[in-house]
């Protein structure tokens, strides 16, 4: 393996653990609550469930453009780029789902985007093709790799829990 073959593993790798620290630092602050803690609406009109909700959704769409884009097909920007369009059609698709299927889609979506992100190589990841939407390049990356959305949701429940007195089980 060339240094610059090298360079570029440690990048992606940087990029995958990025993204893995945030699920992960989500996972944590929601895998061990109590069903009925999970749909009290404590943020706003939102509950941990619709949270979960938003970025099941955001993860499938994600994964949707990134395949498009690598295909050179056109991308469904649509909603996406809305938020209050975007979490009224997650939390309307999931409201009548329960907390245990919400919880567990919400992992298995996280395995997906895992899974897509460990078989992609770099130049898939961060390449633009020339597309900018609403200023920003679009590739597999923007779509997929945010820890920051994760680690947000993942710090408005922990201090929920926190306020609430909602303790590990």
């Amino acid at each position: 393996m060339t240094e610059s073959q090298a360079s570029e593993k440690d990048r992606k790798i940087g990029l995958l653990e990025s993204w893995k620290i945030g699920r992960k630092v989500l996972r944590d602050a929601v895998i061990d609550l109590e069903w009925e803690d999970m749909e009290i609406k404590s943020f706003g009109s939102f509950s941990v469930k619709d949270i979960l909700a938003h970025v099941i959704e955001w993860d499938k769409s994600a994964l949707i453009n990134a395949e498009a884009f690598l295909r050179n097909e056109p991308l469904d920007f649509g909603p996406d780029w809305d938020n209050d369009l975007f979490n009224a059609k997650a939390v309307s698709k999931w409201q009548n789902k329960s907390p245990g299927e919400v919880r567990n889609e919400f992992l298995s979506t996280t395995d997906a985007v895992c899974v897509f992100l460990v078989d992609l190589n770099l130049d898939d990841l961060l390449s633009d093709k020339n597309l900018k939407f609403k200023g920003q390049v679009v590739n597999p990356a923007l779509f997929l790799i945010d820890p920051g959305h994760d680690l947000g949701h993942a710090r408005q429940i922990t201090e929920w829990r926190e306020r609430e007195g909602i303790r590990r089980i």
